[in-house]
C-alpha cells in the first residue's frame, strides 16, 4: 500500500471551559475570523457603493450646488456651479473615497456585530448593561446629528454668502477656477 504525504494525526481538542474562557491561540485565531468577516462585507459594501456612485455623488454634492447657485443668482451672475477636479487622477480617487465610505457605512451593522461579538463575552454583566445603555442612547443621537448636518449645510452657506463683508464680492472677480473654492473665497474674502 502507497502512502502519499504524512497523515498527522488528530490533536485531542481542549474540552470547552464552562465559563468561555480561552487560550491566547484562541482569541487570535477568533479575532482574524472576525477582521475577515468585517473586510469582507466592508469590501462588498464598496463594490456596491461603486455601482450606486452616481447617485450617491448627487445627493452628497446637492446641497453644495444649490446654495452655491443661489448664491451666484443673488449677486447677479448666470454661472451654473460646477465641482472640478484639479488632478489627473483626482476624480478616480473620489470615487473610490466615495465607494470605500458608503461601503463602510452599508456594512457597518456587519463590523458592529463582529466587534460586539468578539468584545461582549470578556464583559462583566453590569458593564454590558452599560454598554447596551449607551449604545441605545448613541444610536438615535447619532442619527439625528446627520440630519441636522444634512439640513443645515445649504443654510450655513448662505448664511455665509450674507454676511456684511461679501455683499460686493461677486463671481466674476473670484482668482479661483473651482467652484468650491469659489465659494470659500467668497465667505472669506475682505471687502473690496
Amino acid at each position: 500500500m502507497v502512502k502519499f504525504g504524512r497523515r498527522k494525526e488528530k490533536k485531542e481538542r481542549r474540552p470547552k471551559d464552562d465559563e468561555g474562557r480561552m487560550t491566547l491561540r484562541e482569541h487570535i485565531i477568533e479575532l482574524r475570523n472576525r477582521l475577515l468577516i468585517s473586510v469582507l462585507a466592508i469590501v462588498l459594501g464598496t463594490i456596491v457603493g461603486w455601482v450606486f456612485y452616481n447617485r450617491a455623488f448627487e445627493f452628497l454634492t446637492q446641497p453644495f450646488l444649490t446654495s452655491v447657485a443661489e448664491m451666484a443668482k443673488d449677486a447677479g451672475q448666470a454661472k451654473t456651479p460646477q465641482l472640478t477636479f484639479p488632478g489627473v487622477g483626482n476624480a478616480l480617487t473620489f470615487r473610490i473615497k466615495i465607494s470605500a465610505l458608503f461601503g463602510l457605512i452599508l456594512a457597518s451593522p456587519v463590523w458592529l456585530y463582529q466587534l460586539w461579538a468578539f468584545i461582549a463575552p470578556g464583559l462583566h454583566r453590569n458593564e454590558r448593561k452599560w454598554a447596551y445603555l449607551f449604545s441605545a442612547i448613541a444610536a438615535p443621537l447619532f442619527a439625528g446629528g446627520i440630519a441636522v448636518a444634512t439640513g443645515r449645510c445649504p443654510r450655513a452657506s448662505r448664511s455665509c454668502s450674507a454676511s456684511p463683508r461679501s455683499t460686493s464680492r461677486t463671481w466674476s472677480n473670484c482668482p479661483t477656477t473651482s467652484t468650491s473654492s469659489c465659494a470659500r473665497c467668497w465667505c472669506s474674502a475682505s471687502p473690496s
